[in-house]
């Protein structure tokens, strides 16, 4: 179950505090040259995000191919003790990520980027992204009736 609150630091920048999730998921990365065959059991992580600025600084014009937008800006960080298996071998670690977010009024996101993705296990941090950053944005669209 996904759940969260909303509060404000003193200089009123917004914070979406504590989103509890559940991450999970498998692939194979290639560390030091070496393939790694990973699964990530279901395991419950925490997300924060936050504004790093209030009122109309915290919005920021986006240009994506749907067109350009005055969008809050959000930066969103995960962490949380993950389980599954690498190559067959049980592992135990800590997952952790950071992404930005652009949301649009009346339309919502229109722009997220992965700033990274790492799983800590045995004292190494292992890139979950490997081809660096990713981004995913709006490519149309149409307001409804």
């Amino acid at each position: 179950m996904n759940s969260f609150s909303k509060t404000r630091k003193p200089n009123n920048n917004l914070i979406l505090g504590d989103i509890l999730a559940i991450i999970n998921g498998s692939g194979t990365i290639v560390y030091n040259g070496n393939p790694f065959n990973i699964t990530i059991a279901p395991s419950n992580v925490t997300m924060n995000c936050q504004t790093l600025a209030s009122g109309a600084a915290a919005f920021e014009n986006v240009t994506v191919m749907a067109g350009t937008y005055r969008a809050l800006k959000v930066i969103c960080t995960v962490q949380g003790q993950v389980t599954g298996t690498a190559n067959g071998s049980a592992i135990s670690g800590v997952a952790r990520a950071q992404s930005t977010q652009w949301f649009a009024p009346y339309i919502g996101p229109v722009k997220i980027r992965a700033e990274y993705a790492n799983l800590e296990v045995f004292g190494i941090t292992i890139p979950l992204n490997s081809g660096g950053t990713g981004t995913i944005e709006l490519t149309n669209f149409s307001p409804g009736p």
